[in-house]
């Protein structure tokens, strides 16, 4: 083989467009996966995102449903004291009837209307409510002078559940309760007790002389 066959052999580039082609192939691929992966990891974060913000909704829900069970319940009957910090709870706090004072076993709504627990496939909320205060209507402050309101306060403890996730969030939100700022009872321009009339534990306001005052 002469000088020139040899140069004709080192200058043959047959084949090159084949891997050419292969490692373009490669490179379109890996590209092509890294776009598929980054799009399915933002769909995830973007669907735990939502499941997020609806359980804190649903768990917002159980608070507002406690505040309103405080305003028109009976104080009296939260019995419940905050337990310790990594205590487990325990007497009034661990009752297993579903109740707003027990731990074990909270009040549980689910946003579906229907009636149940609580599971992981709907979206509900379990709430209870402890004292850190409780209120009393005797307290030190009402013979002070000027005479201060009592009040009591109390903890929420919600936990609301987005189903299909599932995603769940806690709350825990302190509440102050006080009476309200004006005078709650029976008000006449006159007063008469006749007949077989009686008022008990409420007060009378009026402007008026009150007729048999005993009653």
């Amino acid at each position: 083989m002469d000088v020139r066959q040899r140069m004709q052999q080192v200058r043959d580039d047959d084949g090159i467009g084949i891997i050419t082609v292969v490692l373009v192939m490669a490179v379109v691929s890996a590209l092509a996966i890294t776009a598929a992966v980054v799009t399915i990891n933002n769909l995830e974060n973007t669907r735990r995102d939502r499941q997020a913000l609806a359980a804190l909704a649903t768990s917002e829900a159980g608070v507002a449903q406690a505040i309103s069970f405080l305003r028109s319940g009976n104080l009296s009957a939260l019995q419940c004291l905050e337990p310790a910090a990594n205590a487990v709870p325990s007497g009034t706090c661990a009752s297993t009837v579903e109740s707003w004072t027990s731990a074990v076993a909270p009040k549980q709504v689910r946003l579906d209307g229907t009636a149940g627990v609580c599971t992981n496939s709907i979206d509900c909320y379990r709430v209870w409510i402890s004292a850190l205060r409780p209120y009393t209507s005797s307290c030190a402050g009402r013979n002070l002078t000027p005479p201060k309101p009592c009040s009591g306060k109390y903890r929420i403890h919600a936990t609301g559940v987005s189903g299909n996730g599932p995603g769940a969030r806690a709350l825990a939100v302190d509440v102050e309760v006080t009476p309200y700022p004006y005078p709650m009872g029976v008000f006449s321009q006159a007063f008469s007790g006749n007949g077989n009339v009686g008022i008990h534990r409420q007060s009378l306001f009026t402007l008026g002389c009150m007729v048999n005052r005993q009653k």
